[in-house]
């Protein structure tokens, strides 16, 4: 890409610099060391079902929701950094409550504050990610930037996930608590960013302003709605598949918990790989077919994960699908972050992460409840029918990518930047 004068600037290159310590940020608040043991902490120091578990965590994950589009609008008005910055602390004092605490109404709500923090930090990163690029002159570079940012926190959360396996072995805590610590590291990071320029006082819009105008963008946009579905319903897949069905299925077929990590740290790096691969192996003009047909493969997938008895055959198959999400992931981010407008980019991501914090709170507890009563393999054709939802999701978006946009109406909040309307470009080959 040719250079340009923005990005020589003095400001430019220090807002150049934001985006290494954005992914050291991301780094260090990514090796979550408990993730491949968690489940099996809960059920074996605290004595808790997995339909225990999956409620408990859909009651944080509610909350979490109600949060997003608040936080998000705080983020928009008080600035990301700020956002970051809070919620960073939240998240690592959670962790570590989460770890010590042993009366289940405490562990509950130690959850709260750690999804409080999460929403704080959801959306804000990116939405700064992509301020930090557009202000240093290289807003060409997102899509790539997003690939690598999303393969750092996956490689992150996969390497961590092999010590975190280890230290389990010595005591079920430990991983909670290294994860505690690292998350708290991040704060050095975050407090050197520079902060991209929010409106003057004077003409900074309100909270209720700022969430109008993001409302207002939304439904502007025939296509934005229906992306914004289908990334969350796409999103949630891997999410229940990872971080709920993976302990479980391999406890339920004697793998030994010393190899959790390690199976954990190959299902990362099939994200790392399709993150970095996907802008190069899905060019814009073929993405249409990549889109439609992804979900219908996961589909299939997690049909043959219900029935196929073999566990090696199954994991190969969630590798399968941690590659493709991987590929998909920075393309959808992508698309999303074209159509928005910089004053209002943070609220909207938090809607969109609102979407994906509901769905988690409804279907991790059903997973559970599925996997309880029966088995966690017969709880992969939970995935199986939200993948098909996906799928006519697909096919709601591409119809909307078609239709004009409504009128505005008398009264209604205006856009402050001519990519208040659809880019009929920004659709092109999706």
């Amino acid at each position: 890409m040719t250079e340009t004068a923005g990005s020589r600037t003095g400001d430019g290159i220090r807002y150049a610099a934001n985006v290494r310590k954005i992914y050291l940020y991301q780094g260090c608040t990514n090796l979550m060391l408990f993730m491949p043991v968690w489940i099996v902490f809960m059920q074996t120091e605290r004595h808790l079902t997995l339909t225990q578990i999956t409620i408990m965590l859909g009651v944080s994950w509610l909350v979490s929701a109600l949060a997003e589009v608040p936080t998000g609008v705080l983020a928009d008005t008080l600035g990301r950094r700020f956002s970051l910055v809070l919620g960073t602390a939240l998240v690592a004092v959670g962790t570590a409550l989460v770890a010590v605490l042993g009366d289940y109404w405490l562990i509950l709500a130690a959850y709260l504050v750690w999804s409080v923090g999460l929403a704080l930090q959801s959306g804000a990163d990116m939405a700064l990610l992509y301020d930090s690029l557009k202000l240093a002159g290289r807003e060409a570079e997102y899509e790539k930037a997003a690939g690598r940012s999303f393969a750092i926190v996956q490689l992150a959360q996969g390497v961590s996930s092999v010590a975190g396996g280890l230290l389990a072995v010595i005591a079920l805590p430990l991983p909670l608590l290294v994860t505690s610590v690292f998350t708290a590291m991040a704060l050095v990071f975050l407090v050197t960013l520079r902060e991209p320029p929010i409106a003057p006082r004077g003409s900074r819009p309100s909270y209720r302003g700022t969430l109008a105008n993001a409302v207002v963008l939304v439904r502007r946009q025939p296509g934005l709605r229906p992306l914004m579905l289908f990334s969350a319903v796409l999103g949630v897949v891997p999410w229940l598949l990872v971080f709920v069905l993976f302990q479980p299925y391999l406890d339920s077929h004697g793998v030994p918990i010393a190899w959790f990590g390690v199976l954990f740290l190959v299902l990362r790096l099939a994200g790392v790989a399709g993150s970095r691969l996907g802008p190069d192996v899905i060019p814009r003009d073929v993405r249409g077919p990549w889109l439609t047909g992804v979900p219908l493969l996961f589909g299939g997938l997690f049909l043959l994960m219900a029935v196929v008895p073999l566990w090696g055959v199954v994991f190969a198959m969630m590798v399968l699908v941690g590659l493709l999400q991987g590929c998909l992931r920075p393309i959808l981010s992508d698309l999303l972050n074209r159509r928005l407008e910089a004053t209002v980019r943070a609220t909207v991501l938090s809607l969109q992460s609102l979407l994906l914090t509901l769905l988690i709170a409804v279907l991790q507890p059903t997973a559970g409840l599925v996997a309880d009563a029966s088995s966690p393999a017969v709880a992969f054709l939970v995935l199986t029918v939200v993948s098909m939802v996906a799928v006519v999701l697909r096919l709601v978006w591409r119809r909307a990518e078609r239709a004009p946009a409504p009128p505005v109406t008398a009264g209604e909040p205006l856009s402050t930047s001519p990519r208040g309307q659809a880019d009929p470009k920004v659709g092109h080959g999706a």
